[in-house]
C-alpha cells in the first residue's frame, strides 16, 4: 500500500497477484472504505517515482504462503531487492514492513528493533519502521 501524508492525500494498492488484488478489491468494498482507494496488479519495481513524502507499507510473502521449506533464506536477496526498487522509486518515504524474522528485515536493510509484534494469517510477525531509505 502506498499512502500520502498531507491534504489530497491518497492511498494505493498493488500486487503482482491478480488473486490477491481483487481480494483486496473485495475487502475494502465490505469495509465500506471510500471508492478513491486504487488497488491494481503491478510489481513493486513498477512502483513510478514520487519524490515528496508518505508511507510504502509492504507486507511481502512469508511462511505458508512460500512453497518450499527452505524458501524463505532462498528469498533474502529478494527482500534487498524489494528494499532497492522502494530506495529508487520513492527516496524519502517511510516503509512499514512486516516481516516473519530478523533475517528478513535485516535483508531489507533495517536496522534496530521491531515497532510491534503481532500475528497475521496465524503466522507470528514484526512491523518494522524505515525512515527514508
Amino acid at each position: 500500500a502506498v499512502v500520502r501524508n498531507g491534504a489530497g492525500a491518497r492511498i494505493e494498492g498493488a500486487d503482482r497477484e491478480g488473486g490477491a488484488v481483487r481480494a483486496a478489491r473485495s475487502n475494502l468494498s465490505r469495509a465500506g472504505m471510500p471508492p478513491g482507494i486504487k488497488v491494481s496488479q503491478r510489481s513493486l519495481a513498477d512502483l513510478g517515482s514520487d519524490s515528496g513524502r508518505g508511507l510504502v507499507v509492504l507486507n511481502p510473502p512469508y511462511g505458508k504462503r512460500l512453497q518450499a521449506e527452505d524458501a524463505e533464506h532462498e528469498l533474502l536477496p529478494l527482500w534487498a531487492a524489494w528494499s532497492e526498487a522502494i530506495r529508487a522509486s520513492r527516496p524519502s518515504w517511510d516503509v512499514l514492513l512486516l516481516a516473519p524474522g530478523r533475517d528478513e528485515a535485516q535483508a531489507f536493510g533495517v536496522k534496530g528493533k521491531p515497532i510491534a509484534r503481532f500475528r497475521n494469517g496465524g503466522l507470528p510477525i514484526s512491523a518494522w519502521h524505515v525512515r527514508g531509505l
